[in-house]
């Protein structure tokens, strides 16, 4: 389950249980705590945006500059996920999150390529690090479709047949393509393989709305099967929610 909203107000409902009743877009511990966007925070690209799950809610536009000295503005969201804390992988690529997305251990990668799937599009995850295109989480891997390949070889040879700076997850549906790149927030920032990336795909004719730079942060824990017992819990619980305030505060200024 993923909380989706991005610009929020907080507010908290009573329930009888002592479990949280968690419909998608909400923050639940014991009580049920909406997150919500705020009006003033609407989003501001969505009617030049492909329309898909990662763009429900608030899109803003980062302004990065190429090599070639020109500026573009890219579309960013914002997504909020679940950390796992079930029986830990093994394979963590060096100590990559791991996130649950339908009660399944995975990458951020493919939780966003997930979310996207929701919305009827297919796609891969670009593992630059194994040089794998991958639908699942390793060792699952696959080839692209005809289509799709066409346009990935045709950006790689616009990038002096670089593979680095690929964005995370490629996606298509119907003729619509789409380039997600994954940064926690506060952690990841564009490399400059990336910025030379976007310059290529753009000179192979990818429209910047095809481009998406996905922030994402943990900010909700699935407590639907468990009951809120502790301090701990408690204090936890606040911790997140002031810091969903501390966030939508750094929005507002």
């Amino acid at each position: 389950m993923i909380c989706r909203s991005v610009t929020f107000t907080v507010t908290a409902v009573a329930t009888p249980t002592s479990q949280c009743i968690a419909p998608p877009g909400a923050l639940g511990i014991q009580s049920t705590y909406f997150v919500r966007p705020s009006d003033e925070d609407e989003t501001v690209l969505e009617a030049q945006m492909k329309p898909h799950p990662l763009t429900r809610h608030s899109i803003s536009s980062v302004e990065l500059k190429l090599p070639s000295g020109k500026s573009v503005g890219i579309p960013k969201c914002s997504q909020l996920f679940i950390r796992w804390t079930g029986t830990p992988i093994t394979d963590t690529y060096g100590g990559k999150d791991v996130l649950n997305f339908d009660a399944e251990p995975v990458f951020a990668e493919l939780a966003i390529l997930g979310t996207l799937q929701e919305g009827g599009w297919d796609g891969v995850w670009v593992d630059t690090f194994r040089r794998k295109f991958r639908p699942a989480m390793p060792p699952a891997c696959c080839e692209l479709p005809a289509h799709a390949q066409e346009l990935y070889d045709r950006i790689c040879r616009a990038n002096d047949g670089n593979f680095a700076g690929w964005f995370d997850v490629f996606a298509w549906k119907g003729q619509d393509y789409l380039f997600v790149e994954s940064k926690r927030k506060y952690k990841d920032s564009i490399r400059e393989t990336q910025r030379a990336w976007i310059e290529a795909a753009l000179d192979s004719g990818v429209s910047v709305d095809s481009l998406l730079i996905c922030e994402w942060d943990f900010g909700w824990i699935d407590r639907s099967r468990v009951p809120l017992e502790t301090k701990e819990d408690v204090e936890e619980l606040f911790r997140m929610v002031e810091k969903l305030r501390e966030d939508s505060s750094e929005r507002k200024d």
